[in-house]
């Protein structure tokens, strides 16, 4: 019996010869980067720190792997038709053969569809947006701490009601 691990979404399978057992489902989460730029990270640190590849995530499609020695290295197949880069479960390969892992990223890299565009009006917008919250807050907060101040102090000098209703303040009457 032994752990398998997605990176991307978190699963933790436990295998037992043609046993699967979940202990934790996972695939809520995904990478914050292209699935096929993720997985080939992922591939290549299984390859950097001894880990075997067993097979793809059945929540994420994203490489299971396993520290386990002796675990059956599996296959993995990037769903990038025009990458012509596949995973054997020990090394990169083409059709033309081996790869190394920089020649396999720069074909995922290639394959991938290019970035959007930066927009320059939503920046704008976002930024405007931004700015004029931000100046909505701060009177919002001048004018309540305005109003508690001029309660605060009313209540203080009877300004606001006066001294017992005859309207003149306590500092202005004469003293006996």
């Amino acid at each position: 019996m032994f752990e398998v691990r997605c990176r991307a979404c978190l699963r933790v399978e436990e295998w037992s010869g043609a046993e699967r057992h979940v202990r934790v489902e996972g695939g809520g989460r995904r990478p914050a980067e292209a699935p096929a730029l993720a997985a080939w990270r992922t591939l290549v640190d299984a390859q950097e720190h001894g880990h075997t590849v067993v097979g793809a995530c059945p929540a994420c499609a994203q490489p299971l792997t396993t520290d386990a020695p002796g675990a059956t290295a599996a296959a993995y197949a990037f769903d990038l038709p025009k990458a012509d880069v596949r995973f054997d479960g020990r090394a990169f390969a083409s059709a033309s053969g081996p790869l190394t892992a920089d020649e396999a990223r720069r074909r995922v890299q290639a394959a991938l569809p290019p970035p959007p565009p930066f927009d320059v009006g939503r920046l704008l917008f976002t930024s405007w947006a931004a700015g004029l919250g931000t100046v909505g807050f701060v009177l919002w907060i001048a004018g309540a701490t305005f109003v508690v101040f001029f309660l605060v102090r009313g209540a203080q000098t009877g300004a606001l009601w006066g001294q017992r209703g005859t309207g003149v303040y306590e500092k202005d009457m004469p003293q006996d």
